[in-house]
């Protein structure tokens, strides 16, 4: 049976939501109609999903908790491969000169709400994270312009403001775009769920790398997002993980964005461990049922 949506959970926030939808999706761990990926830091998360049943499975999770960003930058540092020279580029000189260091340790435990220590994992984990996504696109069937369902309906689950799942997004969706441009002739048909900055910000109040990080990757969803719509040159592989030369395919990051959070229209406040499960019911129906067929 073919595919029919491929979901993808970036982060804490992305993993619990995905892995709710799954349990919906999937009750009875048939996974012919739907394919899940997992790309998280954190094992804690992890355990406690699992904690009474296998929900996420092994081969869905791309685990970058083993990445030590300071041995990623040393490595980096010395090495010739564009990837490498493309990683010195972006990432703050640790030569002692500057108040950011990246840990010299795994991130077993999150990526502390700072975007750069997060986008060390993909760069140390890229290869790994390119295969899971090409393989689970190609269970697609292939691309019939006749047929819309064939075209890969791909959801990507993410939160706006803390370390992995908001370090990685644009990676993930550039990806996303040059493979379904390669296998299917056509961009995905995709969607982004983004969690908003404010309750984070709310729950880690004296933080203020969740502030910073909300307002650069707003700033920079937005200036990729203009760029297509303003019919310019694609430009992200310019900044992408991936050094690789330009493709010359336009890069419309999402087909649509669902913004998500915790203020309600009636004065009140969806407390977060509430939150996830509740747009995780929002995706299900949004596949399922008369829904799924507008």
């Amino acid at each position: 049976m073919p595919t029919k949506a491929y979901f993808i959970g970036l982060g804490g926030c992305g993993l619990k939501t995905v892995a709710d939808l799954q349990q919906r999706l999937c009750p009875t761990g048939d996974f012919s109609e739907y394919q899940f990926t997992y790309i998280d830091t954190d094992d804690s998360t992890i355990n406690k999903v699992n904690a009474e049943k296998t929900v996420i499975r092994n081969v869905d999770r791309i685990n970058v908790g083993d990445t030590n960003p300071r041995r990623v930058y040393d490595t980096a540092k010395g090495g010739q491969s564009e990837r490498e020279k493309r990683f010195m580029e972006w990432v703050i000189t640790q030569d002692g000169s500057a108040k950011f260091e990246l840990p010299n340790q795994r991130l077993s435990d999150g990526a502390r709400a700072r975007r750069m220590i997060g986008r060390t994992a993909i760069h140390h984990r890229y290869d790994d994270i390119y295969r899971e996504l090409k393989g689970k696109i190609g269970t697609f069937d292939q691309y019939d312009p006749l047929k819309k369902n064939n075209v890969p309906q791909i959801w990507v689950v993410a939160s706006s403001c803390g370390g992995t799942g908001s370090s990685m997004t644009l990676d993930v969706l550039y990806m996303l775009d040059k493979i379904v441009n390669e296998t299917h002739q056509s961009s995905p048909e995709l969607k982004l769920v983004l969690f908003m900055p404010k309750p984070f910000m709310e729950l880690n109040e004296g933080n203020v790398d969740y502030a910073l990080n909300a307002f650069a990757y707003m700033w920079e969803l937005n200036a990729f997002r203009l760029d297509y719509q303003n019919n310019l040159p694609e430009r992200y592989h310019n900044f992408s993980v991936d050094a690789d030369n330009p493709t010359g395919i336009p890069f419309p990051l999402y087909k649509f964005i669902i913004p998500v959070d915790v203020e309600t229209d009636f004065d009140a406040k969806i407390p977060l461990d509430s939150l996830y499960p509740t747009v995780a019911e929002l995706i299900y129906y949004c596949n399922k049922g008369k829904a799924a067929l507008d």
